[in-house]
């Protein structure tokens, strides 16, 4: 993955000649809240171009105390975009790029999942584009396919305000989770009052719902197989039958095409590997 994208960075920089004729598109960050050891989404965003975009290319500097978890394609980008991106410390790099597609108007490029430590201190933190010693993001966007045109577009920089933790019985649970759930602060890091085998601890910093546990199978442990007893109840199968073999082609039953028996084969295996 490097090396695609050290190519697709000299290719972004040298391809084409700036266009100067039109207004700059925009560049910009929603902002977002999270509290210590959560994770928020962060959309990056795009407006104000009157040209067509084949390519973009950013880099973005995160707060020191808040880490990528994932990049996924925004609104603007259709399927056919090829979606990569790298992180270096809290730096990271984001290329799309399509042959056969472009984005214009105004809406949502990329939306970063990050995570905020369990020890970042409250307060807002910036979220910034990295730019040249010129001041200009480096690369450019692109505004075809072949790279003929390219444009340096205004950057507005983002913020992320990382909330207090407001934690009265000092349980490491916010008192707020605490309340949404359980509607008093009795619960402690270490319980499992839905018995799926996740702390209410755990529970917190996941984002899940501690008082659900969907243990489909009842062993007090939420894994793989409860996921392939209800797929299995879902599409009419006894819980208790026994997948059929694959063959090479990955046609489970032989029907000529992927479905919903092919899932259960592939989540019963994974299930056998992590057990």
């Amino acid at each position: 993955m490097k090396q695609l994208l050290i190519v697709l960075f000299i290719t972004f920089l040298l391809a084409g000649t700036p266009i100067h004729a039109n207004a700059a598109p925009e560049l910009s960050f929603d902002s977002a809240e999270v509290l210590p050891g959560q994770t928020v989404s962060l959309n990056l965003n795009f407006a104000g171009g009157t040209e067509a975009y084949a390519g973009i290319n950013v880099t973005i500097q995160l707060p020191e105390t808040v880490a990528i978890n994932t990049v996924s394609k925004g609104a603007l980008l259709t399927s056919v975009f090829t979606l990569d991106y790298s992180s270096d410390g809290n730096k990271v790099m984001i290329i799309a790029y399509s042959k056969s597609s472009t984005f214009s108007g105004s809406g949502t490029l990329f939306t970063l999942s990050v995570k905020a430590d369990d020890d970042a201190l409250s307060g807002e933190q910036d979220v910034i584009f990295v730019t040249d010693s010129s001041g200009l993001i480096n690369p450019n966007a692109l505004s075809n396919s072949d790279g003929s045109k390219s444009v340096s577009p205004t950057l507005n920089n983002g913020k992320i305000v990382i909330s207090k933790l407001e934690d009265d019985d000092g349980d490491g649970l916010s008192d707020e989770w605490e309340m949404k759930y359980f509607g008093n602060l009795n619960q402690g890091a270490n319980g499992d009052p839905d018995e799926d085998g996740h702390t209410n601890l755990q529970e917190y910093q996941y984002g899940t719902n501690p008082t659900k546990s969907g243990d489909v199978d009842g062993n007090k442990t939420l894994n793989l197989k409860d996921a392939i007893i209800a797929l299995r109840i879902a599409c009419g199968k006894s819980p208790s039958e026994q997948p059929v073999q694959v063959n090479m082609a990955g046609d489970v039953n032989g029907d000529g095409q992927i479905g919903i028996h092919e899932a259960i084969f592939v989540l019963d295996q994974l299930s056998r590997i992590t057990d």
